[in-house]
């Protein structure tokens, strides 16, 4: 089908994807899964501890939540999420900012791969909960579910631990895993 010349394709307000930083790991592997939030244009997502300025004391906004729907047993350790800083945004309820997320937003979720974990596919579901917000309304709050699957393999297997998009886990501080 063609596009309505004149009719532009409406585009949601946040897209929610999810990568394994690896295709394949061993067990006691390290492995992080990037959740990206890809916010349009004028639209952003409240960070996971919103702050808000006097002015807008009668807001509640929803946090940003990032978290496994269920642990499977491969996975001996998860979290925290480890989140990137907020950007300022402006709102039309009063003349004041707001940190907010924005444009390309990538949280992290390092996980450990158990030490008992036998070969196979890992399959996770990852939910994320957020609420979109433009500079005059906020949206209800959604709930995604987003599926994330990579390999265990056994120790020395090719392909375990090599990177899988890295370019996506270029901020993640690797320090979280102390």
């Amino acid at each position: 089908l063609l596009p309505v010349p004149g009719q532009e394709e409406a585009r949601p307000e946040v897209i929610v994807s999810a990568v394994a930083s690896v295709a394949a790991a061993t067990p006691t592997d390290q492995v992080v899964i990037a959740v990206v939030l890809d916010h349009a244009e004028h639209w952003h997502t409240w960070p996971n501890k919103p702050e808000l300025p006097p002015e807008l004391e009668d807001v509640i906004p929803i946090p940003t939540t990032i978290s496994l729907a269920e642990q499977p047993a491969s996975i001996s350790h998860v979290g925290p999420v480890q989140w990137p800083e907020p950007g300022e945004v402006g709102v039309d309820l009063a003349p004041v900012t707001i940190q907010s997320f924005v444009r390309r937003t990538v949280a992290y979720l390092p996980l450990i791969i158990a030490a008992d974990a036998p070969t196979g596919p890992v399959d996770l579901n990852v939910q994320v909960r957020y609420q979109a917000c433009d500079d005059s309304i906020c949206l209800r709050p959604t709930t995604e579910t987003i599926p994330v699957r990579f390999d265990v393999v056994a120790a020395g297997a090719p392909g375990a631990g090599a990177p899988n998009q890295p370019e996506l886990f270029t901020g993640f501080d690797a320090s979280i895993f102390a």
